[in-house]
């Protein structure tokens, strides 16, 4: 084991960590499966709300680079979502190439019952945990998020 505050090898913990992520990362999904299935929200949905939340009637080619999916997985989210009454999606009028995606009015008003949800999971994962403990959690979270974001050249993100 390597001496506290010093770079362990990159595969001396490969087995426990990776573990370990894959079961939060499939709990996570299942929970707020579960949570927003109560209001006929699916897990991939919040994202694309959240950016409408923040600007209403963005071309479908936005929301897919926003969102990091391509255009076909936005399409079937949308469709989905027009199905349920929570986006309508209208031909852009100064350019008939996009299509644009605007929030119903359920789409409005199912906002504040998702951020209650998104609440409601933080406040089961983190049940237990003291603010340094989220604050250490939150820093080490994002550290292992930058150093999958790297893009492979050899040189890790700097903190």
């Amino acid at each position: 084991m390597a001496a506290k505050g010093t770079a362990v090898s990159q595969s001396e913990h490969f087995p426990e960590v990776n573990q370990l992520v894959g079961r939060l990362c499939h709990r996570h999904f299942e929970r707020a499966n579960g949570l927003l299935s109560r209001i006929g929200v699916y897990r991939g949905q919040p994202p694309l709300l959240h950016a409408l939340w923040e600007c209403d009637g963005l071309p479908q080619a936005t929301l897919s680079a926003r969102l990091g999916v391509s255009p076909a997985t936005v399409s079937k989210m949308v469709q989905r979502m027009e199905r349920a009454g929570l986006v309508q999606r209208r031909d852009d009028p100064s350019d008939s190439r996009l299509s644009r995606v605007f929030l119903t009015q359920e789409g409005w008003a199912i906002r504040e019952r998702v951020h209650a949800i998104w609440a409601e999971l933080a406040d089961i994962m983190l049940r237990g945990f003291s603010g340094d403990e989220v604050e250490l959690l939150e820093a080490l979270l994002t550290r292992l998020c930058k150093n999958l974001e790297h893009d492979g050249d050899g040189d890790l993100p700097s903190d």
